[in-house]
Parts: C-alpha cells; structure tokens; sequence
C-alpha cells in the first residue's frame, strides 16, 4: 500500500498560460474602474472604498516595470496574482489527494491520474470565467483571490499539524480583505469549519491570540490610506480622522443603492449558485459527490490500519479512534471545502456588500469558491482511479481498467470544459480598440476651460485614471454628480480657477436634495465664464447642442469653435471598430458601447434634431446589416402614442443589450408612422431567439388591433 506523493505538484507548465495571458493583456482606456485603479497604483493614491491599499502597493511595483503602457503593467499584476491562484488550487487538490490510499496492486495509469489531477485542477480553473475575465485588465480580483487561497492551503497544512500555518492562513486572509473584503470571506467559512470539526485541541487562547495578531497585521495594510492622504495623494473621502477613516473603509458612499435587494431571496440564492456552476462546470459536481463518497468510506472504515486492528483481537478501542488520522482529516476537509464553496455562493447575494457587486464584472467575487469547488471535484474524480466503487478500503483489490478510462476521461472533461474552452478568447478580450477610442472622446470632447457634469460613474473613474496617469486635460474639471457632496472631489477642482476646493452648496434650493443643492452650486459657479459639457439630458438647459459624448452650455457672449470636436469626429469611428472588432468578455464593452450611443441619441430626441438621432441609434446597431441599418431612420415626432417597451436589462447588469436597444428604437420607429421598419427590426431579433423581442411584436399588433376609440 502507497500513498500519493506527498510533495507539491510541478506547476513550471503555469509560465505558458502566464505568457499567453500578458499577450493578451489590456492596455489604454478601460471599462469600469480599471482606469482608477491603474491611476491609484501609478500615483500611490487610494481608488474607489474600500480603498484597494495592497493592490495599490503592488500595482504600483508593477507599474515600474518599463514594459509598454501603465495600464499594461498594472494589468501584469493580475496575470501573476491569477495565474498563482490557479497553482494554489492544484495544491489544494493534491493536499485532499494525499488521503486517497493507492492499493499495491494499482495500475501505473491509475498513479499517473492522481498525479495529474491537480494539474487538471490548475488548468480548469485558469480556463473559468471567473479567472480569465480579471486576469487581463488592471482589477483587484486577482490579488484577493491569491490571498483567500493561500489563506486556505494555510488552513489544510494547519489541519496536518502544523501549527505555524494557522499564523500564516490569518495573515493571508487579513491580506484578502484588505484587498477586497468578499473573498477573505472564503478562507473564514472554512476555517470556522475545520476548527469546530477537526482541529477543536487547537483552540486554545495562545495559537488564537497569534492568529488574531496576524490578522491585524494584514488589515494594518490600510494604515496607507491615512498615511498617503496625509501626503497629499488623491484618496476618496477623508481617511485622515478616524471617522473618514471607518466610513471609507466600509464603503459608506455605495451602501444605499444595492440593486440586489430587488430581486427576492431565493432568486438571488439560485442565481449564486449557477454563477458557481457556470464557473466551475458540470464535470466538477460529479467528483465533489465521490469525494464526499470517499469522506464517507473514511468515517466509517477509518484508515486501512485501523481495519486491520479492528479485524485482530489484540486491538484496543482507544487506539482504533487515534488511528483515524490523515484519511479522515482529508476527507472532512474534502467535504468542507464543498460545503465553504456552493454554500458561499448561494449566499453571496444576500449578505450585505456594496453596490458594486452588481457590476458585470463581478464572476471574480465567487473565484475562491470555484477554485475549491474545482480542486475537491478533481480530487474525487481521481479517486476512481485509486480503489474501486462500492469498496470500503480493502487492500489487494485494483479498480478496473474501464474505471480508470473513465476518471482519465472525467479529468480531461474537467481541464478544458469545453464552454469554457469556448469562450476563452471571448473572456480575454479586454484591451478593445473600441472602448479605448470611446474613451478618447471622453476626455477629448470637453472645450478648453471647461466643467463637465458627469452622471455616469463610468465616466468620471476613467477621468480620474486618465489624469492621474497621463495627466490628461489638466484644464477641464472634472464633476461627478453622485460624488457631489464629497469634499474630496471639490478639492479635485481646485486646480480650475472657478474653484477654490472648498464644498459650496445653493441654499435657494429649498427642498432639495444636498446633492442637489451641491451640484447646482458648481454649475452656477460656471455658468456665464467657461463652457459647461453635460453627459445627460436633465441637468443641461433646453437647446444647448450636442457635441461628441456631451451637450454643451456656452457662456454668452463666446462663439462656440467652428465644426465638430475631436470627440464628435470619433464618434463613426467607435462604431467602425466595434463592428470590425471583437469586443469580448461576454459582450460587456458592447452594452457599454450601446449605453453611451443610446444616450446621444435621447440627447439629440429631446433637442429636436431627428437626424441626429438616427445617426446615434445607428451607430448603436453597428451589429446588424446594412440594409436593416438603412431603415433605422427616425422622420419625425411621433404621430400616435408610443407602445410600452419590453426591456429585459438585469438588475445585476450594466449596460444596454442588443435586443432592448433594438426594442427601444422599434417602439420609436413605429410611435412615427415606420411600422414596416419596426416589424423588419423585431424579426430580425425574433430569429436571434430573443423571446422579448416577440412579446414586443405582439404588443404593436395588439394595439394596432385593437378598435379606435
């Protein structure tokens, strides 16, 4: 009898797929936050609550590398932290494999399985959405999920009997919530666990207090928050008093918009699991119940020493309990993990994390609980080919050929998960020429001297993370509205010579809102000295003209620059490349793309200018064919009422879809006298499968049905 080898797994094979992903690797403008962690990391400030302080350290690092773009550099941080978090699962699986008992008479394919199982482990998890669409772009994930794992392995070598790792695992979680504070979640479940269940000799209050102060020790991390503020670097809030500090910290600013609480529990608990499942794969399930099968075996046979205590008459009963060592350890663990993982995941959604766990670029926050879900589903699986089924620890018996095959085949199914393999290049794409360009006509679209009022949080990270980096628009400020009362963001302004960087806020504004209050301040402040650029609608004045993404507010007296901005010229041109381009990662740069375009469009509907218009609603439907693009020409007003449209937007997604984009015009085209041209539309998404798009054809037809009044 022999057990699997009991030193690591050789993970030198990672520097490919590590090689493969820098190639890949963004660079330039980017969605969401990237650009202001990417501006955080370069300047040592601290990005959006909870403030990022470890990412920042070793983005900034990174970011010294001279090796292309910063962008590219901080996004090189992602790559390793990912990369390592896959190594670290293949040595959790070849940990839970350690107590899978090889008979003598196992065959050399068998031995080799569960040697490579924790490879298997490795790739599957690098292949996971939940990997790959953080491990190319600058973002937190990465580094978080390394910790958490880390935190882990520390757990399960803890549960061997080394007491040192139990320091080590508090340290690396402390570390994880100082990076984002979700996936410290996943080494703190399962440690709760395997110390109530297997390790209950090690609570005592000495190796507690060490854990603890290791802990403290990771979370000192946002000590650089203070320290850097103090320094003058760009921070959000004011981590300089301790109140500043626990409101940053605990992300304050995003916990009154949670878009989840809109959805019912079990909706979100459901939706938690599939996230997993997803990421995971279908394959990985089917170990996790052998495993817990072989937990099972192992808690009533024990090792195969006991049984053969048990069989002698010369046994004592104290030492057959004592005897139930490594086997039973790994085994409950095997199952722990399973539990920490699908239960986690089914909870995530309803615990109370800030907002932006509703971006679309959340598959990170269930990374952890993949990764375990994936090492204990590979650790089952070769166990078939280890002893076999339907036998509990009996020496001489070698599991069958066709039982090894199988557990080869299951393995191969779970490394490359063909949905995954699929989608791979789709979850890499991240640097796109079109989001880069779309944020050239952010920053270049603004007049000289300009304040831009911006609504979208998209657009004013991007800002942040443009100047921060490369200093760009030094002249224009930069005001986003739902910062509005935050000191910190006036004190932004202070460079522009209509502000002085102290908070103002328009007390004839009765009843208002402070936020109100505030932004009406800064656009009173400039209104008659310097051009003001709005990004939507509802806080420019009526007749104001739309120029590249914003409607612009002339002083009196200043003629407007002849012809159209850089910005408005680029326009085409974003929609040039997306049609020419891929945008990947599950087509979240197109919805972003769409929300923007679908934006300029209401902008030109509500000035009037129904040229304007179409040409937005256009270039948002670079997507469809050029002879239906033709027809999507908005004449006039509407000349009838206008029938609800159906949208389908996700409460957890960010952006405008194809199919609402294509609803949304429908519904105008026919609101104007085009119903051919709204019909020709829905069916063209009709054959695409988008059943809303056929409740919407039903909807016109009904009304047009219906008797006049």
């Amino acid at each position: 009898m022999v057990q699997a080898r009991r030193d690591g797994p050789w993970l030198g094979w990672l520097v490919v797929p590590a090689g493969l992903l820098a190639w890949v690797s963004a660079s330039g403008f980017q969605l969401w936050d990237a650009m202001e962690l990417s501006g955080a990391a370069w300047t040592l400030g601290g990005s959006h609550p909870p403030g990022q302080p470890l990412h920042a350290l070793l983005g900034h690092l990174f970011a010294l590398v001279p090796l292309g773009p910063v962008e590219y550099r901080v996004a090189l941080l992602s790559v390793v932290t990912e990369v390592g978090a896959a190594g670290i699962a293949a040595c959790i699986a070849a940990w839970l494999l350690r107590g899978v008992v090889l008979d003598e008479g196992a065959s050399r394919a068998g031995r080799r399985l569960v040697r490579l199982a924790p490879h298997a482990a490795a790739l599957a998890c690098l292949l996971s959405p939940t990997f790959l669409r953080e491990a190319t772009r600058p973002e937190v994930y990465g580094l978080a999920l390394f910790c958490a794992l880390a935190s882990v392995y520390a757990l399960l070598r803890w549960l061997d009997g080394a007491s040192g790792q139990l320091r080590v695992a508090a340290l690396f979680a402390g570390l994880a919530a100082a990076t984002h504070p979700p996936e410290a979640l996943a080494p703190l479940v399962f440690g709760a666990l395997a110390a109530l269940a297997l390790r209950r000799d090690a609570l005592r209050w000495r190796p507690l207090a060490w854990a603890a102060l290791a802990c403290l020790l990771g979370l000192a991390v946002f000590a650089y928050l203070p320290v850097r503020a103090a320094a003058g670097a760009q921070t959000w809030g004011e981590p300089t008093t301790l109140h500043g500090f626990v409101e940053y910290v605990r992300g304050a600013v995003f916990r009154d918009v949670d878009l989840t609480t809109r959805l019912p529990a079990m909706e979100r608990l459901l939706d938690g699991l599939r996230r997993v499942v997803l990421g995971a794969g279908v394959v990985p399930l089917v170990g996790v119940v052998l495993a817990l099968l072989w937990a099972r075996d192992a808690h009533a046979a024990g090792t195969p020493e006991a049984t053969r205590r048990k069989r002698s008459k010369r046994a004592q009963p104290a030492k057959v309990a004592s005897a139930r060592g490594p086997r039973y350890t790994h085994a409950a663990a095997a199952w722990m993990l399973a539990a920490t993982s699908l239960g986690l995941s089914a909870a995530m959604w309803l615990l109370p994390l800030p907002s932006a766990i509703n971006m679309a670029d959340q598959p990170g926050y269930f990374a952890p609980q993949v990764a375990m879900l994936v090492a204990v589903g590979a650790a089952g699986l070769a166990s078939l080919s280890a002893r076999p089924l339907g036998v509990r620890s009996v020496l001489g018996d070698a599991p069958p050929l066709w039982q090894v095959a199988l557990a080869a085949v299951a393995l191969a199914l779970l490394a490359v998960n063909p949905p995954n393999v699929a989608a791979a290049r789709m979850h890499t794409t991240a640097g796109t020429l079109p989001i880069d360009t779309l944020g050239v006509a952010q920053m270049a679209s603004p007049p000289p001297r300009s304040l831009v009022v911006v609504q979208s949080g998209s657009m004013f990270l991007t800002a942040l993370g443009a100047g921060a980096i490369e200093g760009a628009r030094p002249d224009v400020a930069f005001f986003g509205t739902g910062l509005a009362t935050a000191p910190w963001v006036w004190r932004r302004l202070a460079s522009h010579p209509l502000f002085d960087g102290r908070l103002y806020l328009a007390s004839a504004l009765r009843g208002a809102s402070v936020r109100d209050q505030a932004v009406a301040a800064a656009v009173s402040k400039a209104r008659g000295k310097v051009p003001i650029a709005y990004d939507r609608s509802p806080l420019a004045p009526r007749g104001a003209p739309v120029d590249g993404l914003y409607i612009l507010e002339w002083p009196r007296g200043q003629t407007p620059s002849p012809g159209p901005s850089f910005g408005e010229r680029l326009i085409p041109y974003i929609a040039e490349t997306a049609r020419t381009y891929p945008l990947g990662d599950a087509d979240a740069g197109g919805a972003h793309l769409r929300q923007t375009l679908l934006t300029r469009a209401q902008d030109f509907l509500d000035r009037g200018d129904f040229q304007g218009a179409s040409r937005a609603f256009r270039d948002a439907l670079w997507f469809l064919p050029p002879e239906l693009l033709a027809r999507a020409d908005i004449p006039g007003p509407a000349v009838r009422p206008m029938t609800k449209i159906v949208l389908k937007k996700e409460p957890t997604a960010a952006g405008t879809s194809r199919g609402d984009t294509i609803r949304i015009l429908s519904v105008l085209l026919d609101a104007t006298g085009k119903h051919d041209a709204a019909v020709a539309l829905l069916k063209h998404q009709i054959a695409e499968g988008d059943q809303a798009s056929q409740e919407q054809l039903d909807a016109l037809e009904a009304r047009d049905a219906a008797p006049s009044p």
